[in-house]
């Protein structure tokens, strides 16, 4: 029979080192902070001193980010240091399944999220989180919740790389009919990509304008990778949208981040393509769209390059130097690049959406997987 505890009542809570700009170093232990959770750092920031011990962090370590992003991670990435706005757990009170532990808490972030408060940056406080009760049947209970759960878990995550698999099929697809962008060892044409696209900049609309509701303004936050990610959503009024057409999006359309534009967890440019679901919505500042002049660039191939570890590099090179890294259109317009002949671009764009066809059944089985996921969920923890 289960009895009813509270989060405080289990483990002991300890909050990351306040780490300081200064601290941070080009070697030493990785330092981490939110961001390189959930796969949105820019880069890994290191540190070569010493603090408490309290706050290093092991293989296998829990980690709850409390503040601006809400979740709970095992680590699994080496030696490291945490900082401020996560948790540490130190499981030193009540005996708990460490995998039932970390079920139940991510069961419980819509709870901790009603928690929240701060108007710039949202945040959970010590003694709200304490107090969030949750189940604790006996240990032998725990042990097979956390077994089935753990299963299903897996089979969703199994799911979610059948899916980046298909990413890599299409760049290897790719650079087996084009060559490496690099070297350009099948000798295609080279020239500016200006000469085949140009990048137009979003409209500058002022905060003052944003609604709750209208067209979907493109934000830099929306651009992730492959896709445009509405977590963080804003709307434009329609009265104002229909003023301005010529940053009206359309699907298919190619989109990159001007401002911080590398994702460096997934090696590659903050590119996405527009999808029919993401419409209507309107191009902001500091979002550049691709301007494509079909007569000497497929769209797929554009996109694909634009994937590649060559155009990545070529961005990282541009940018400049500063806690906030940008790159112009003029800049990504000079880019070099081979121009194939259009008719094997267009080969290939074939492959990419037959490709293009599994990803959405592999998406409809990820989303089978993650419902039966959360189903054994609710059934587990029966709320």
């Amino acid at each position: 029979m289960s009895k009813t505890v509270k989060l405080g009542d289990i483990a002991t809570f300890v909050n990351g080192y306040p780490f300081k700009p200064t601290d941070w170093k080009k070697e030493g232990l990785p330092i981490i902070r939110i961001q390189d959770l959930t796969g949105n750092a820019y880069e890994t920031n290191y540190f070569n001193g010493t603090v408490p011990a309290k706050y290093y962090i092991h293989n296998g370590d829990i980690l709850i980010s409390w503040s601006a992003s809400l979740g709970i991670y095992e680590w699994q990435r080496g030696n490291a240091v945490l900082n401020q706005h996560i948790f540490k757990v130190v499981f030193n009170k009540l005996p708990i399944d460490k995998q039932y532990f970390r079920h139940i808490v991510g069961h419980k972030l819509n709870v901790m999220v009603a928690l929240t408060h701060g108007a710039t940056m949202k945040h959970i406080t010590k003694g709200d989180f304490d107090n969030i009760p949750i189940p604790l049947p006996p240990l032998a209970e725990q042990h097979r919740i956390a077994a089935l759960l753990d299963k299903a878990d897996a089979l969703r995550q199994k799911d979610r790389q059948l899916l980046s698999h298909y990413d890599q099929l299409t760049q290897a697809i790719f650079l087996d009919m084009f060559g490496d962008p690099v070297r350009n060892e099948k000798g295609w044409k080279v020239d500016k990509l200006s000469k085949g696209a140009k990048l137009q900049g979003g409209f500058a609309f002022k905060s003052s304008d944003y609604s709750n509701y209208g067209t979907k303004l493109v934000k830099i936050t929306n651009v992730h990778f492959e896709k445009l990610i509405w977590d963080d959503i804003d709307f434009i009024p329609e009265n104002i949208a229909k003023a301005y057409p010529n940053f009206m999006l359309k699907s298919g359309d190619i989109l990159m981040a001007m401002t911080r534009p590398i994702i460096k967890s997934l090696s590659s440019a903050k590119v996405v393509k527009v999808e029919h679901k993401d419409l209507p919505c309107i191009l902001n500042q500091r979002v550049g769209r691709f301007i494509i002049d079909k007569t000497k660039l497929n769209t797929s191939f554009l996109l694909q390059l634009c994937f590649s570890e060559y155009f990545k590099n070529r961005v990282e090179e541009c940018c400049a130097v500063a806690l906030q890294p940008n790159i112009s259109s003029k800049q990504i317009e000079d880019f070099l690049i081979y121009y194939p002949p259009l008719l094997l671009q267009q080969r290939f764009a074939e492959m990419a959406i037959q490709i293009e066809q599994q990803k959405l059944i592999a998406q409809q089985q990820m989303m089978n997987s993650e419902n039966l996921f959360q189903r054994l969920l609710q059934e587990s923890f029966g709320e």
